[in-house]
């Protein structure tokens, strides 16, 4: 246990985010000391101010959109600043702070840098309340920050490339590991049976995946797009196209042999030996997170696979019944899944040796190009947004009105350093209330967590030296920790602030009470507004979620038809409707997962909803399993199946996709169902009844007849059951 804490200790001193968190701290804390020995700590504010808005906005990206950023949160910063100063002891500070908030937060529509730049317009704007303290004058308090500023893109640009590097394989050794953890789920799944909180976890594995292959795909797409034939560039495209191919062999199900059913002994043994090497896999990914390679993991694999591989021709030999040749089938099935998965991990091991050699021309830049999400920074973009159906316009409202409301009760009661609250509800206050919910219990935890420990460490009266370097890094730590656990960050930000006030006067506990006040009345009033004004709920949003999941699940159905069809193997419009089920599975599932953390009255038809969420899940899975099956074999010669089964999914999955336009799902997509279904059980009786078969090896053609039929016979069965689902859940 401890030598596994003393690890993970290490692994957060060696992270980037350490490093950033030091690069911040650094950039800030210095000018406040050297301001603090010369007695200037208003002007050190200022300058330190400067550097937090361009540090909020700075994260990993192109240099070009990085730098944007950065200036944007600057001037953003400054202006609000300024606008508060020169109007904060007039009548119109209400309104203005109002129509500033509002402004400010709109930023947000643009992504995920634009929502950082937001928040450090908005935080510059909360501090100017406590500028009324200083005797710095606004112009003069504008240009210190705006020196702050400068001086922190001066050392960002010094670092962002060695830092850039660092994260990027971070996230790929990050997403070894939780691909280690997804196999390692699947294997306990197999072992278990269907079990719902299981499978509920494997979800969220699943979507944390999905999440950091978007991540990787953004940082990586752009920066080759900018270096050409780099061969680290290119290297680490390949390493992400094996990642996403991996993911696709996992995610495809292809083994359907429930727990309590009677299954032959050796069978039963086979099937252990298979779970068992999906163990050996999840070791393998688990070695290479080092982003080093094991030279035994190879080796390993070969070892686990040939066991089973020797059994399953044995058995092939013996004489079984029809329930038995089916789950051998299954098995033998389950194996080829598993033997195309080891070729994946064979070549993740080549990228990172960089013996790997493939066609580099397929590395070309107008195809992964297609893969980015391209985003519109235009006013049109802002326009369309100003609606109640934005959920980022609700926000910016409900922000904008709290904020007013926490002003005017502050200035009522006399509320000190009320700024802190304005920085409490800003950090706390999110677009749906079970973020809000979860973001204010982290906050809460943590400030106690931190206010106990700074008690506790000032109890002992340590010199001034000790608290100043402690400043440093719980300032550092708590920039570390911001992504990663937002509890842990509060709790180090509140001992930054406890030593920090520390250093500056003489009765810092007065502060810390001050503090804990501020924090629990922006709490209470985050948690409050997000319930009360204009309040987003996940029930007003799943139907829409659905439907895209199913339409996304159809998409990548039908390129599964066409490769088959066109015998072309995958290309960009496979992979771009296999990003697409990818994402809205993962969308759907979060959505109910926040769904459930809302108030029971807010909550509608949980157990229908969490079935809708698994047969779009085994929907996609069945996808990519036929989609996995056609690119390791040619094809059946049996097209006329796929042509019937994806007849009757096109209705019923076009139909379920459309239900909110339905009072009932109309009974032709349960007939053609039906039809289909009726139609594969008499092919393959037919097939299974005559000893001629087309081609060269009539064996194999059996096997891919069985494959097929039994694959489409299950999605036709899950579409199915969709379409029951759906109807009660309509009800």
């Amino acid at each position: 246990m401890i030598i596994r804490k003393l690890k993970k200790i290490g692994e957060v001193l060696r992270s980037y985010n350490f490093s950033r968190g030091l690069l911040i701290s650094s950039a800030a804390f210095v000018p406040v000391m050297v301001a603090y020995l010369t007695d200037t700590i208003s002007y050190g504010s200022s300058f330190a101010l400067g550097v937090l808005i361009t540090a909020l906005s700075d994260i990993p990206g192109t240099g070009k959109y990085a730098n944007r950023g950065i200036l944007a949160a600057l001037i953003l910063g400054i202006f609000n600043y300024l606008i508060i100063q020169f109007t904060r002891d007039t009548l119109f500070v209400v309104p203005v702070l109002g129509i500033l908030v509002f402004s400010t937060a709109m930023i947000s529509v643009y992504g995920f840098r634009a929502s950082l730049i937001a928040f450090a317009g908005l935080g510059a704007l909360s501090v100017a309340f406590a500028g009324a303290a200083t005797s710095t004058p606004p112009l003069l308090a504008a240009a210190l920050i705006f020196s702050g500023g400068a001086w922190y893109f001066l050392l960002s640009l010094i670092f962002r490339n060695l830092g850039n590097r660092k994260y990027i394989r971070e996230q790929f050794s990050k997403c070894f590991l939780y691909t280690a953890d997804y196999l390692e789920q699947r294997k306990t799944l197999l072992e278990k049976g269907f079990d719902g909180e299981l499978y509920n976890e494997l979800l969220e594995k699943q979507n944390d995946i999905f999440d950091l292959h978007e991540v990787l795909r953004n940082q990586i797409i752009n920066k080759r797009l900018r270096s050409g034939k780099d061969t680290l560039a290119s290297r680490r495209l390949l390493l992400l196209i094996e990642f996403i191919d991996l993911m696709e062999l996992s995610v495809a199900n292809t083994l359907r042999i429930e727990q309590n059913q009677k299954i032959h002994p050796d069978l039963a043994i086979l099937k252990e030996e298979l779970t068992q090497t999906i163990g050996v896999f999840s070791k393998t990914m688990r070695n290479l997170s080092s982003l080093e390679i094991d030279s035994l993991s190879a080796r390993e694999i070969a070892g686990a696979l040939s066991a089973p591989r020797d059994r399953i021709v044995s058995l092939s030999k013996v004489t079984l019944n029809e329930k038995d040749r089916n789950d051998l089938l299954s098995l033998s099935n389950l194996l080829d899944y598993l033997e195309k998965l080891s070729q994946v991990i064979a070549n993740m091991e080549r990228i990172i040796k960089g013996t790997f050699n493939p066609d580099i021309k397929k590395l070309n830049k107008i195809e992964p190009q297609q893969f980015l999400n391209e985003r519109s920074y235009g006013f049109q973009e802002l326009w369309s947004q100003l609606s109640f159906d934005s959920p980022i316009f609700r926000h910016a409202l409900r922000l904008s009105i709290t904020i007013m409301v926490a002003y005017l009760l502050c200035n009522y009661f006399s509320v000190p350093q009320f700024y802190w609250v304005f920085i409490t509800i800003i950090v706390i206050l999110r677009p749906g209330y079970a973020l809000t919910k979860q973001r204010s219990r982290q906050r809460t935890v943590g400030t106690l967590i931190g206010l106990f420990a700074a008690g506790v460490v000032l109890m002992t009266k340590p010199p001034v030296a000790v608290i100043a370097v402690l400043t440093y890094l719980s300032f550092a730590l708590a920039f570390t920790f911001t992504q990663e656990n937002y509890k842990i960050s509060s709790a180090y930000i509140t001992l930054s602030i406890v030593f920090l006030y520390t250093l500056l006067i003489p009765e810092p506990f007065k502060v810390v009470e001050l503090r804990l006040i501020d924090s629990l009345i922006g709490i209470a009033m985050a948690v409050t507004a997000s319930y009360l004004l204009f309040p987003i709920w996940e029930k007003d949003h799943i139907d829409n979620l659905i439907k895209s999941s199913i339409r996304a699940n159809l998409d990548y159905l039908n390129e599964v038809h066409r490769i088959y069809r066109e015998n072309t193997g995958t290309d960009t419009r496979y992979k771009l409707a296999r990003k697409k089920a990818f994402i809205e599975i993962s969308r759907l599932h979060s959505g109910f997962q926040r769904m459930t953390q809302e108030p029971e009255n807010r909550q509608t038809k949980l157990t229908e909803l969490f079935e809708i969420v698994a047969i779009n899940q085994t929907t996609l899975s069945s996808a990519a399993s036929l989609g996995t099956y056609f690119q390791m074999s040619k094809g059946v010669a049996a097209p006329v199946l796929m042509d019937v089964g994806m007849n009757a999914l096109n209705e019923a999955l076009a139909c379920a996709s459309a239900f909110t336009d339905y009072e009932s799902i109309p009974l032709s997509a349960e007939t053609e169902i039906k039809e289909a279904r009726e139609y594969l059980r008499n092919y393959k009786a037919k097939m299974s009844n005559t000893t001629e078969f087309p081609g060269e090896k009539p064996l194999a053609y059996q096997k891919d007849l069985r494959l097929l039929t039994n694959q489409l016979d299950w999605l036709l069965s899950q579409s199915s059951r969709l379409l029951k689902t759906i109807n009660t859940y309509k009800k």
